[in-house]
């Protein structure tokens, strides 16, 4: 990390900050209120709080013309924390609240990835990405290793002393909204930059070319796939654990496992441009046996594999992105449509995913149906891989023979 710059580093910190306040208790607002309801509620949730990151997200096209990146970062984390007291304040009657607190979530959400993925594009060195992402994601996934655990512990242990578990769950959301509260000291220290040059208009209007058109795929379909997968395998996992505590250390080992692939990932997927298949087989291989299996045998299958291997696809779908939005003319403040467009593609496949996931649950058993789901979904990271495939053919034949990705001799 020594090779990396003051800001790559504060971005990756605050990253860190993000991640530690979620792995604590975001896994556990899910068994929480499945807990106190059923999946279908808690898919409906999901639903609103991912409807809402879409349009938070959206609207900071206009938002960042009008505050500081490093305001909104620190608006969003304060709206997350007031999210997590009111978890806190309210504990199960909560679930009388969940379009509320769905909207304040998404708010947070839209509004910090937003200003974060501007910060992160503008701050780090395209020379230094591929370290950059690696390291990220190492911490992002040590954060999410101590994070679990620590969580499950702390509802388990609180729960036991107090003779309520909702005690404990009350204690943790307590935490995090404190930690949440403390890291706006750190958004204070990032460089100020000039607003993105945007209208809505150059959404809509840019060309695309084809390697674009490609990473727009490749995160429609990582969206449609992996926060309804991690919501449903946490709950699924918890099931099967049956108990916070043994949730919480599976969860940790999933994650010390995916900071190192992580690691290795760096140098491996610079030496090898195909490399990237690992995680797609991986992948397959651990939501397979998830589905298939209802033993805790599945479930340590899918952790063990999942977490040694997905760092190697979800590392190359980011380099990708950044790679693509390199090769597009102009400087930063042109680019911000292009931003905007990947991440409002990947929101709205989030929500088409919890949706369809919605639906299912409406002909069955929950669980089954969710099963059977599992067993299904593995066609989604392969078809990642093979427009990951293409994309890296296609790079070769953009270097000897650019295409244009957006067209910007008429943006203001």
């Amino acid at each position: 990390m020594r090779n990396l710059s003051n800001e790559e580093r504060k971005l990756i910190i605050i990253q860190f900050l993000n991640f530690l306040s979620y792995a604590l208790a975001g896994v556990f607002v899910s068994v929480f209120f499945f807990a106190h309801s059923d999946l279908k509620t808690t898919i409906f949730y999901n639903i609103v709080s991912f409807t809402s990151f879409a349009f938070f997200y959206g609207l900071s096209g206009i938002t960042l013309r009008k505050i500081s990146s490093g305001l909104m970062m620190k608006i969003s984390f304060l709206a997350s924390a007031l999210y997590y007291f009111l978890l806190f304040f309210f504990k199960e009657r909560s679930i009388a609240y969940l379009v509320p607190l769905g909207i304040l979530g998404g708010f947070s959400g839209g509004n910090y990835w937003s200003a974060f993925n501007l910060n992160q594009y503008i701050l780090t060195h395209s020379g230094r990405r591929a370290e950059y992402i690696g390291w990220n994601l190492a911490l992002i996934n040590f954060a999410s290793a101590l994070g679990p655990v620590l969580g499950g512990w702390i509802i388990a242990g609180i729960g036991q002393l107090s003779g309520s578990i909702s005690t404990g769950y009350a204690i943790l959301f307590l935490i995090v909204f404190t930690i949440l509260t403390a890291a706006v000291i750190l958004i204070e220290k990032l460089p100020s930059h000039d607003p993105p040059q945007f209208s809505y208009r150059h959404v809509i209007h840019h060309r695309r070319s084809t390697r674009w058109g490609l990473v727009l795929w490749q995160q429609g379909l990582m969206g449609f796939f992996d926060v309804a997968l991690s919501t449903v395998s946490g709950i699924l996992l918890y099931i099967l654990l049956r108990g916070e505590a043994a949730l919480g250390l599976a969860l940790t080992v999933a994650s010390a496992l995916g900071a190192i692939g992580s690691i290795v990932s760096i140098a491996f997927l610079k030496r090898y441009r195909y490399g990237f298949w690992i995680g797609v087989i991986g992948t397959v291989i651990a939501v397979y046996s998830l589905g298939s299996f209802d033993t805790i045998f599945g479930g340590w299958v899918y952790i063990l594999v999942l977490g040694m291997t997905a760092a190697f696809y979800v590392n190359a779908l980011t380099l990708e992105v950044y790679r693509v939005l390199d090769a597009s003319p102009g400087g930063w403040k042109n680019k911000y449509h292009l931003l905007l467009e990947q991440s409002v593609v990947i929101s709205v496949f989030r929500v088409a995913g919890f949706i369809l996931l919605y639906i299912f649950l409406q002909f069955g058993d929950e669980i089954a149906v969710t099963r059977l789901w599992l067993r299904v979904l593995p066609i989604i990271p392969i078809l990642i891989g093979v427009l990951l495939h293409r994309s890296t053919k296609t790079a070769r034949s953009a270097a000897m023979h650019p295409v244009p990705l957006a067209d910007t001799k008429n943006l203001p």
